[in-house]
């Protein structure tokens, strides 16, 4: 992680995966979805949350 990285919050990436922000949190929880907390904010990493996509185009 360096600071070029780019993060989405829980509202950005459930636009962007188009599942309800309870099924992204729900990822999170269950470690398909790596996130990491800034202060009370539930941040994702874009890289993660690209491979996450593409795990889903996979099945």
């Amino acid at each position: 992680m360096n600071r070029n990285d780019k993060f989405y919050n829980i509202e950005k990436a459930t636009e962007i995966l188009g599942i309800s922000e309870q099924e992204v949190i729900n990822m999170i929880t269950l470690k398909k979805l790596p996130a990491i907390k800034v202060e009370k904010a539930i941040k994702i990493m874009e890289e993660d949350l690209e491979k996450f996509l593409g795990s889903l185009s996979e099945k």
